[in-house]
């Protein structure tokens, strides 16, 4: 048998025991992330971003909804700076305001990130791809060689978590879409991180394949307490697994709530007018 075939087996079997482990609920009350006049202005006056002042929840599922550039992906990314907000301030709870690097890349580490288009090294097997998630708890030097079998351990904690233990060994680049998508997932939970955001994680996949996705981050979040926050355009899928809604519109929030509050007044406002009668319906129908 090949011997990275065995290595998987011997850290599937080191993980069996870890399944069980119990996650302390968090007080949802509490805000992991306090924003405070954010604004973003991009080069030539454009202003993507306006006057945020928001409260992230912790243990919450938060959905960012809007039309296309709205501003929702320009604000999921100022979450972990991968935008740098031209004014405001981002408060994250026991890391402190990130305003030096130190913290930054602190703050990084629990922030695992899922992007629409997987950024995926496709010559790398999924379980190479998901231990990127893990160079952060190392130094450079030390990430040059190979990871610990700890590291190894969680990786494939991680695939088997998202369906994907048997394909460990496999191309990047010979998975399907939705398979790359959980490799993704996988990479980000590797982190151990104490907040998921997803900018647009369905937004590429056919729509079984964008429901199992999203019923896949959901379970997630709920076993690990985790703070989840999406961005998405699909009304349908926001009403159906996010437990707060934020509306934007021209880089503003227009509409804060919960899905059973979103009508269509709000649509309205979150789609400038534009809101079809399939929009409406989706929308009641959750």
């Amino acid at each position: 048998m090949n011997p990275n075939a065995n290595l998987c087996l011997t850290i599937l079997s080191d993980f069996e025991r870890m399944r069980n482990r119990v996650v302390e609920c968090p007080n949802k009350s509490l805000a992991l992330i306090n924003i405070q006049s954010l604004s973003v202005v991009y080069p030539g006056g454009h202003r993507a971003l306006e006057g945020i002042t928001l409260e992230i929840r912790r243990g919450e599922l938060t959905v960012l909804l809007g039309r296309s550039g709205a501003g929702k992906s320009t604000l999921l990314r100022c979450l972990n700076l991968l935008q740098k907000p031209t004014t405001g301030t981002i408060y994250v709870d026991g890391v402190g305001s990130l305003t030096s690097l130190d913290r930054l890349r602190g703050y990084r580490r629990q922030a695992g990130m899922v992007f629409q288009l997987h950024h995926l090294i496709g010559r790398q097997s999924a379980l190479q791809n998901v231990l990127v998630g893990r160079l952060a708890y190392h130094s450079t030097i030390r990430s040059l060689f190979p990871l610990p079998k700890a590291d190894l351990t969680v990786a494939m904690e991680c695939l088997e978590r998202v369906g994907l233990a048997d394909k460990a060994l496999k191309r990047a680049d010979q998975l399907s879409g939705g398979e790359r998508q959980r490799v993704g997932i996988a990479r980000a939970l590797a982190q151990r991180p104490r907040i998921i955001l997803a900018d647009e994680p369905v937004a590429s996949l056919d729509p079984a394949t964008a429901e199992s996705i999203m019923e896949l981050l959901s379970r997630i979040s709920r076993e690990d307490r985790l703070t989840v926050v999406f961005s998405l355009h699909q009304i349908e899928l926001a009403c159906r697994y996010g437990e707060r809604i934020i509306g934007l519109s021209n880089g503003t929030i227009v509409f804060d709530g919960l899905p059973d509050e979103l009508t269509s007044d709000p649509l309205e406002r979150i789609y400038n007018g534009t809101a079809t009668e399939e929009c409406l319906a989706a929308a009641y129908l959750n």
